[in-house]
């Protein structure tokens, strides 16, 4: 009974270390998803309506929203701006001494310079 156990216990362990690398994994792809729609905002012109907001459609909106939130005002939540008009009122009115350019401008900085932290040397 008890290597019964071990093995049972075992299997948990990477049960919970597989989880947490699809986890890890997931938020990186939505990092990517926000970067890539940033950018494509970037090589449109960097567009925006007569109150300042940043023109983008629903899904470049919420990508952008649920990366930056956490990262500008961590104490509100993601419902209070879930949608097209709500995401971009935020984005054109982001406070707090920065702006969402500047923020995505450093997400961008930083995930590259985290690949390239990853990539070995082949020789």
């Amino acid at each position: 009974m008890c290597e019964a156990q071990r093995r049972i216990q075992a299997e948990k362990k990477v049960v919970k270390a597989a989880k947490e690398q699809l986890k890890v994994a997931e938020e990186a792809t939505k990092e990517r998803g926000a970067i890539w729609f940033y950018n494509k905002w970037v090589l449109e012109g960097r567009q925006v309506d007569g109150e300042g907001n940043p023109v983008l459609d629903k899904a470049a909106t919420e990508a952008i929203v649920k990366i930056l939130l956490p990262r500008i005002a961590p104490e509100k939540k993601w419902s209070d701006y879930k949608g097209m008009k709500k995401g971009r009122a935020w984005l054109g009115s982001v406070a707090g001494g920065t702006t969402w350019d500047a923020e995505m401008e450093a997400l961008v900085r930083d995930k590259v310079r985290g690949e390239l932290k990853d990539n070995t040397r082949l020789f």
